[in-house]
C-alpha cells in the first residue's frame, strides 16, 4: 500500500491482469501481486510498484496479513499488505496499459464510493487501525 501525503494510491488492472474472477477490470486495487520463485515478499512490493505504475518505491513494514480463497480456482493465499512510499514523492506515475488502465490517489473517506475489489478495504484497514 502506497500512501502519499495522507492519500492511497489504488489502481485498475487491465483485463489480462486480472486474477480475481468476479474482477472485469473496473474494480480498484493495491498495486501488488506474487512472489517470483525465492524472492522476499518485501522485494515483491517494491518489483511489482515497478513493474505496475513504474514507481520505486521503499518498503516501511508489514501493516497486516490475510487470506483469500477463490473456490472456483481451488485456490487459497496469503496476503500481506506492506506501507509503503515513494523513493522520490516527484516521480511520475507511470500507466503500462497491459498492467494497469487507471489510478486514483484517494483519501480513506473515499473510500466508501469507491469500486473496490472484495478484500482491498480490509488491507487498507490495517493501515488506518494500526497508524491512525
Amino acid at each position: 500500500m502506497i500512501v502519499r501525503d495522507g492519500r492511497i494510491l489504488l489502481t485498475k488492472r487491465s483485463v489480462q491482469e486480472t486474477r480475481a474472477p468476479e474482477d472485469d477490470g473496473k474494480y480498484w486495487h493495491l498495486p501488488g501481486g506474487t512472489l517470483d520463485y525465492g524472492e522476499h515478499p518485501e522485494q515483491t512490493a517494491i518489483r511489482e510498484a515497478k513493474e505496475e505504475i513504474g514507481l520505486d518505491v521503499k518498503v516501511h513494514k508489514l501493516i497486516g496479513v490475510t487470506t483469500r480463497t477463490k473456490e472456483s480456482h481451488k485456490w487459497h493465499g496469503i496476503i500481506m499488505t506492506y506501507l509503503c512510499s515513494l523513493h522520490d514523492p516527484n516521480q511520475q506515475l507511470t500507466l503500462l496499459p497491459a498492467e494497469t488502465t487507471d489510478y486514483a490517489w484517494l483519501n480513506y473517506e473515499d473510500l466508501d464510493d469507491a469500486k473496490l475489489l472484495p478484500g482491498i478495504r480490509d488491507q487498507i484497514d490495517f493501515y488506518f487501525r494500526i497508524d491512525k
